[in-house]
């Protein structure tokens, strides 16, 4: 059995033509054993693709798991670094302050550090939810 591509692809048996000058045993054309032959690799292949994408799907809220870890992480970080801050400014007698350049040097950089974590950590958390609806309205 070959393949010809003359009006489109046909499977011929021309063998004993060529050899021995018989008429063709067999011809018929290719779209009807393809079809069959693509539904068949489809169907063998079906639960290896389901268990893929379970197991893809598995990975991805791994993920998603470990990156909400790390920004809680973040936001435990920066606020800690603010209470920290803190703590140091109000040990320190008040004579001694250097109130407008070091407060604004050591506190208010881990304040703003510790607010952007938190709105970047809500803005997440509401893509998230939209995202969810989306998903689950379709």
């Amino acid at each position: 059995m070959a393949v010809q591509y003359n009006d489109g692809a046909n499977y011929v048996c021309d063998h004993l033509k060529k050899r021995y000058g018989e008429p063709l045993c067999q011809h018929f054309t290719a779209s009807h054993v393809d079809q069959a032959v693509v539904n068949a690799f489809l169907e063998v292949i079906e639960p290896a693709r389901i268990e893929a994408t379970l197991a893809t799907l598995e990975q991805l809220e791994q993920q998603r798991q470990a990156s909400d870890r790390l920004w809680q992480q973040r936001i435990e970080r920066a606020k800690y670094e603010v209470e920290r801050a803190h703590r140091q400014f109000s040990r320190v007698e008040p004579e001694n302050r250097w109130w407008p350049g070091n407060w604004r040097r050591n506190g208010t950089r881990p304040c703003k550090r510790w607010r952007r974590y938190s709105v970047l950590t809500l803005r997440r958390s509401s893509s998230k939810e939209s995202r969810y609806r989306r998903s689950t309205e379709t």
